[in-house]
């Protein structure tokens, strides 16, 4: 009786499945990735999808070059931002992704097939927000979170 006990609850975390076995996705993707680097991914897909308007507007209205040496009508600031918010992301020390951090990629991820800025810029202010609340004080991450929201409104300039 205790073995039958004992073997059910081994199945509730893995199945086997032809010799293999079978953990659930959601497991798999928190081990994948360190939550600084889901971040930073985030946060990048959030922002390129959100200033991609912005670019193409720059290369319509002149050649690639200039559009480059224009830093496609965003400050120089913003950029610098954005660079300083995916270093510090980066560097947050190894922690694995949990299921509250998938399902705001999710909402992330769906807010950038959303042929919209405005569904971007509303992601981006989401996963600062969830950056300040859910990081510690004094945090790398958190920093980065800071950055996040100030790049965020920067950008709309």
């Amino acid at each position: 009786m205790a073995g039958a006990v004992k073997d059910a609850s081994e199945r509730v975390g893995a199945s086997n499945a032809g010799g293999a076995t079978v953990v659930p996705f959601s497991s798999n993707v928190g081990q994948a990735f360190r939550r600084g680097e889901f971040f930073a991914g985030l946060f990048i897909l959030g922002f390129s999808n959100g200033i991609f308007e912005r670019i193409t507007q720059a290369i319509e209205q002149g050649t690639i070059e200039s559009a480059i040496l224009d830093t496609f009508g965003i400050s120089v600031l913003v950029w610098v931002a954005c660079f300083i918010a995916v270093s510090l992301l980066l560097r947050q020390p190894p922690e694995p992704v949990t299921r509250n951090d998938l399902i705001l990629g999710l909402a992330i991820t769906a807010a950038a097939f959303v042929p919209s800025a405005k569904a971007s810029r509303i992601a981006l202010v989401g996963l600062g927000l969830y950056g300040l609340r859910c990081f510690e004080a004094g945090a790398q991450a958190r920093r980065a979170a800071f950055v996040i929201l100030g790049a965020d409104w920067c950008s709309r300039c």
